[in-house]
């Protein structure tokens, strides 16, 4: 799973390479990643994006609270 997961950030963080750090411009970017993929990964690259949107934002608040609450597991 972790591996996976690597391989998924691997290629969706080139794509987010000076990238205005908000929501929309990540919306975007994960949007055009997630179409990308082929048919059967898009659930897994769309959850993997999504968990990694704090870290990416560098929202550490936002990353505990989350951990915090058990939201965040590997």
């Amino acid at each position: 799973m972790l591996d996976e997961r690597r391989q998924l950030l691997d290629r969706l963080l080139p794509m987010l390479d000076g990238v205005s750090r908000d929501a929309q411009s990540f919306r975007r970017v994960v949007e055009r990643f997630v179409n990308d993929c082929v048919v059967v990964d898009r659930v897994t690259a769309l959850t993997c994006a999504r968990e990694f949107y704090y870290f990416w934002l560098g929202d550490v608040k936002k990353l505990v609270e989350i951990t915090a609450r058990s939201g965040f597991t590997t």
